[in-house]
């Protein structure tokens, strides 16, 4: 009973705060990996091998309807393209995750009525086009995790899926349609469970292929742009009332040459990106001669307008293929990464442009245009596939996933609000990841992709850890910041927080923290033109009691063992051991010390 309190205790907190914590995108994975962010006492990202089946292929069930009768069939389809979503809880504690097939809960297995989350109408396939086929299909699908506005115990589960084939009978079975479903984390012990699941925007189920999800800007509801079969977008808002609206309110449209294709060409139907502030957009489109470009446009969180779009060149004369796009974190640079070859035999390159964003206007950006990243890899173009993952630590990553059973690597933009050209723009590349590759399952299907809603990015203030008890508390401006709002003047910063905390200094300082100092501190800062809010919590287990066996009977050879009340990343011995126990070997002082998850230090001493 005491998990389940804790647990409706954070779901209590967060529905009274109605506030977004970074923490929920502390844990991306994909496959049977995963990195996290969640480590307290150390920077960076720790890799994950998730307990995890591998999902080579799989029975679905569907039906087809006559009459009042419904005729049920096992298709088996096999995984190709597949996306990943992920979410945290406030601690960054994995909630669950999606591959777009089946939903997954912290304990890594399939949710309550968390598989076949999308229908498919078996009578699609009677036709003429397909005549002899055999119940199988590759399936791929793009998933992402939205909060429940008003109600932070649910969650939505967004999914556009198409069924693709390579045969003689054309490239489709189904074409791209969005569906979604909802999970409630009250259900089953706060596992979970998927208690509506099969749903769709639209009564015609292919109506709509694709969605890109943007937080409002009144910081509750969530404009979802879904595009349909003929590249017009509609403006749905998710609102504590449910999904309303659906009409064209933009001229502006996304026609993807994808959408009406009958080719076996899929690589380039799962783009459109959002900035971490949401308020710029970009998306990838073919013209009618089969090239693959960029374009960005704004967007207006307000409003729900489109505006100004503007086509992205690289610097290429090679051959290429223009793989992915990235907004650095404070929304005022673009990266574009592309694998570039020549005709004849010779290296394969792997190149990172960064485009600045400041002048929106189409000379200035492609002008600005930088090479942030280039290197040369011994392989062919075609298995190399580079994708870039969410980043909550204000870093850019680029994940290179190389197809022939060879370790996948990882390149790090350091600062990647700054130029190229600056000094404390940094590139470190890990060339061998400790992840999980038996048979190559993780580069079969080629792509890694992992999708965040930008509102669990996107934070303006953090605090220096650790902040423990009788410690100090000092907060700073995270590199999604705009800090272009420090030159202005008549900036006003206001702060609230636990015990009546009040302050309207630009980053208060706490020094000697108790108990009542943990909790949320907001900030709502005021300039001429706009305000700013947000949010930040800070937290701190009550305190990692240790306790050493002080038994009056110990002579030499027996153990002293550590009795621990609360999960700890450290144990630090007078003799330089970390066990739990250590060996009684003389007389005198023996101590110890633990460092919990939060950072903080406790000793004891017998």
């Amino acid at each position: 009973m005491k998990k389940v309190f804790l647990f409706s205790l954070i779901l209590l907190l967060l529905s009274i705060t109605g506030s977004f914590s970074q923490r929920q995108a502390f844990n991306i994975f994909w496959e049977r990996n995963g990195i996290t962010f969640n480590s307290f006492c150390k920077e960076g990202i720790n890799f994950l091998k998730l307990n995890l089946p591998p999902l080579i292929g799989f029975t679905y069930d569907t039906f087809t309807i006559s009459g009042n009768n419904k005729n049920f069939y096992k298709l088996y389809l096999m995984p190709l393209f597949n996306g990943y979503s992920t979410v945290s809880d406030v601690y960054g504690n994995l909630l669950f995750h999606t591959d777009g097939i089946r939903v997954y809960n912290r304990e890594f297995k399939i949710m309550d009525n968390g598989d076949s989350l999308f229908w498919l109408s078996f009578n699609q396939v009677q036709t003429k086009l397909i005549p002899n086929f055999n119940n199988s299909a590759f399936i791929c699908s793009k998933p992402i995790i939205l909060p429940f506005p008003g109600d932070s115990t649910k969650y939505y589960l967004f999914l556009t899926t198409a069924l693709p084939r390579n045969d003689s009978y054309g490239g489709f079975i189904f074409p791209f349609f969005v569906s979604y479903s909802i999970i409630d984390m009250t259900q089953n012990n706060g596992l979970g469970k998927v208690v509506e699941k099969k749903k769709f925007l639209s009564n015609d189920v292919f109506y709509y292929v694709d969605y890109i999800p943007i937080l409002h800007k009144n910081e509750k509801d969530i404009w979802l742009l879904a595009v349909d079969r003929n590249g017009k977008i509609h403006n749905f808002l998710i609102t504590k009332n449910g999904i309303e609206g659906g009409e064209i309110i933009n001229d502006f449209g996304l026609n993807k040459k994808i959408y009406s294709s009958f080719n076996y060409i899929i690589e380039y139907w799962d783009y459109i990106l959002t900035s971490p502030n949401g308020e710029k957009i970009a998306f990838r489109l073919q013209d009618d001669l089969d090239g693959v470009f960029w374009e960005i446009a704004k967007f207006d969180r307000e409003t729900g307008k489109i505006s100004q779009p503007i086509k992205i060149f690289d610097d290429t004369t090679n051959l290429k293929l223009i793989e992915d796009i990235y907004f650095s974190p404070n929304s005022q640079k673009l990266y574009l990464s592309l694998i570039e070859w020549q005709p004849q035999p010779g290296p394969t390159f792997i190149k990172v442009l960064q485009y600045e964003l400041n002048n929106w206007d189409s000379i200035s950006i492609n002008s600005s245009r930088q090479i942030a990243y280039l290197d040369t890899l011994p392989y062919l173009p075609g298995n190399i596939y580079p994708t870039f993952l969410p980043g909550v630590d204000g870093k850019v990553y680029l994940y290179l996933s190389i197809y022939d059973r060879e370790p996948d690597k990882l390149v790090i933009l350091e600062n990647p609000n700054e130029a190229p050209s600056s000094s404390s723009f940094l590139v470190t590349k890990i060339d061998t990841l400790p992840i999980y590759q038996e048979g190559n399952i993780l580069s079969e299907d080629g792509q890694v992709r992992s999708y965040v809603f930008h509102s669990y990015l996107y934070r303006l203030i953090d605090y220096r850890k650790p902040a423990c008890e009788g410690g100090e508390l000092r907060f700073f401006f995270t590199p999604f910041f705009p800090q272009e709002i420090l030159n202005q003047s008549r900036v006003e910063f206001e702060w609230s927080g636990p015990a009546g905390f009040y302050s309207k200094d630009t980053l208060p300082y706490i020094p000697n923290l108790g108990k009542e100092n943990f909790g949320w501190y907001r900030v709502k800062i005021k300039t001429p033109t706009e305000e700013f809010t947000d949010s930040v919590y800070v937290f701190r287990e009550a305190g990692l009691k240790i306790k050493i066996d002080k038994s009056d009977d110990l002579v030499e050879g027996d153990s002293v063992r550590l009795y621990l009340d609360k999960r700890y990343s450290e144990i630090e011995w007078f003799d330089g051991t970390s066990d739990t126990s250590v060996v009684v070997r003389r007389t005198g002082k023996y101590w110890v010390c633990v460092v919990d998850t939060f950072c903080c230090r406790s000793c004891d001493t017998i």
